[in-house]
């Protein structure tokens, strides 16, 4: 049984998996395009951020040919993907969370303690809709990969199984 039975209240799982996949290659593709210009670069980032990226958008095109040509396997691929880049980023969050703390300990600066919670907590709030959107996303994406797997029909599209079942009269 799927964990969803729409996406957005108003898309079929089918649709609502198709337009994460165009979603998040456009966002891929985006932030492949600021790399190159070198906007948002981090010193020692950068070639595992083009990397990450470069993975990101193949695994979105996989899942893109697996709604259209319903290869369940394609969708569960971006879903492993996807759950493995939530915890990079919720470690990345942490770390950045734990540098930003001891910066402030070890710095003479002159910055505020109100001025860094501050900063943490508009940064965690941003992590926390993103990891939001993305979770549901993945259950969108993995709704989509059980209907594929258990050859449910959706809407007008028929969703078929592998197996093949004779019937002998």
């Amino acid at each position: 049984m799927a964990v969803l039975n729409r996406c957005c209240c108003c898309l079929k799982i089918r649709t609502g998996s198709l337009v994460t996949g165009i979603f998040f290659l456009a966002i891929a593709i985006i932030d492949l395009i600021l790399r190159a210009v070198g906007l948002g670069n981090v010193p020692g980032v950068l070639a595992g951020g083009i990397v990450f990226d470069i993975i990101f958008a193949i695994m979105c095109i996989l899942l893109i040919v697996g709604v259209l040509k319903d290869i369940k396997w394609f969708c569960l691929a971006w879903v492993i993907y996807a759950v493995v880049y939530l915890i990079i980023l919720l470690i990345l969050a942490i770390v950045y969370t734990v540098m930003t703390v001891a910066e402030y300990i070890d710095d003479d600066k002159g910055v505020s303690l109100g001025a860094m919670i501050g900063g943490l907590v508009i940064s965690w709030l941003i992590v926390t809709i993103v990891v939001s959107f993305i979770v549901y996303c993945v259950l969108c994406v993995y709704s989509h990969y059980q209907n594929l797997r258990d050859g449910i029909v959706e809407g007008d599209v028929t969703v078929t199984r592998t197996e093949v079942t004779k019937t002998y009269v």
